[in-house]
């Protein structure tokens, strides 16, 4: 025989559920306020202060709340990059092209993932409009440039990098990865140099 519960332990089933879900509202609310202050999205793949899956936990919690929000959506975008959710990933650049077809850092992150994903005449269509909104940014260069290695086109490859190099010198972006930035620009131009050397 099952023991009988008593109304002060229903009662108590009742107060644990409500504490549960007070918890789960404080964390929601917690999470806004968190990710209110957070910088601008960039389609450059950067870590952030939490891991990556917690992250992805938290801007899906405040896409539930705001799903019209494209840079909660862009920082789920990145995260689950990040990841190497590709297609996920994919969705929610996708998601944000529909409402903002010119949305510059989710056309370059959706050449990123073409790229991963070895669809590189998609990669090139969606880099090359993601430059003709902003020419200036380094970082879309560099993943052009990595685009027409792939695809065997050594001296388009060096143009598209050593724009990615000239653009880095103005880029508004910290020392830290600026230094950061130019270091892979560089190993793929001497990468590239290398081959030709070769051949």
């Amino acid at each position: 025989m099952w023991p009988k519960i008593s109304s002060r332990t229903a009662n108590s089933s009742k107060m644990v559920a409500l504490l549960l879900h007070m918890r789960w509202l404080l964390l929601s609310f917690t999470t806004l306020l968190i990710l209110s202050t957070v910088h601008p999205v960039s389609a450059h793949i950067e870590k952030g202060n939490m891991p990556d899956s917690v992250a992805e936990m938290e801007y899906r919690i405040l896409l539930e709340f705001k799903p019209e929000d494209t840079k909660t959506r862009s920082l789920l975008g990145m995260a689950l990059l990040r990841q190497n959710k590709l297609k996920e990933a994919e969705q929610e650049f996708r998601t944000i092209l529909r409402q903002d077809p010119d949305n510059f850092n989710s056309l370059d992150a959706l050449g990123i993932i073409k790229t991963r994903q070895k669809e590189y005449d998609e990669a090139l269509s969606t880099l090359q409009a993601a430059i003709t909104i902003n020419p200036s940014d380094p970082m879309v260069f560099f993943h052009l440039g990595l685009v027409l290695e792939k695809v065997n086109n050594p001296p388009e490859a060096m143009v598209a990098l050593q724009t990615a190099l000239d653009n880095l010198k103005t880029s508004q972006t910290t020392p830290a990865v600026k230094k950061s930035q130019k270091q892979e620009i560089e190993q793929a131009l001497s990468r590239l140099q290398d081959k030709k050397t070769l051949d």
